[in-house]
């Protein structure tokens, strides 16, 4: 009987290892889905001033755990429209069902305002020092969103901290 008792349990545990290092954890499934290129909107605002708008981004998550973001931020500015045209780098992961993301570094490459598009060093410099707080606010921020929905082609992510929904389509 001891004899038995000893060949079984190593054999369950091999059984059972074998079985686990089959299956996929969720968050890595959602992983090998998040990983390419996405095209999202999403609404922006309002902030401390009432200022809304929208978000335009190309988001691309690398396997490398990196990310690269072209944004258009849209918003009306003093009855003209303004669009802030910026790119990005960072991290990311998934942790428990959660997108967690971090922007490491965040510039902006042109604003489109009273009809024309300008450098940031083409730009009053009233606003400029405004778009250079906005830049200093998120650089180094970090932000968890709550995946709603990831497919191979669609993903919709929520930020409980902003309130806001982001929807995407694979590219």
């Amino acid at each position: 009987m001891l004899n038995k008792t000893f060949v079984f349990k190593p054999t369950s545990v091999l059984l059972t290892a074998f079985f686990l290092a089959g299956c996929k954890s969720e968050d890595q499934k959602q992983v090998e889905l998040l990983v390419g290129s996405w095209d999202c909107q999403t609404l922006v605002g309002p902030d401390e001033d009432g200022l809304s708008g929208t978000a335009t981004l190309k988001v691309q998550y690398l396997k490398n755990k990196k990310s690269n973001v072209d944004m258009v931020l849209s918003f009306g500015l003093n009855d003209q429209n303004a669009d802030i045209n910026m790119v990005g780098f960072g991290t990311w992961e998934i942790e428990d069902g959660s997108l967690v993301e971090e922007i490491e570094k965040l510039n902006i490459l042109s604003v489109d305002i009273f009809g024309q598009s300008l450098t940031m060093s083409e730009l009053p410099k009233d606003l400029r020092n405004e778009f250079e707080g906005l830049v200093d606010a998120y650089q180094g921020m970090s932000s968890m969103s709550e995946i709603r929905k990831l497919t191979d082609g669609q993903l919709e992510l929520y930020s409980p901290t902003e309130g806001v929904t982001v929807d995407c389509m694979a590219l």
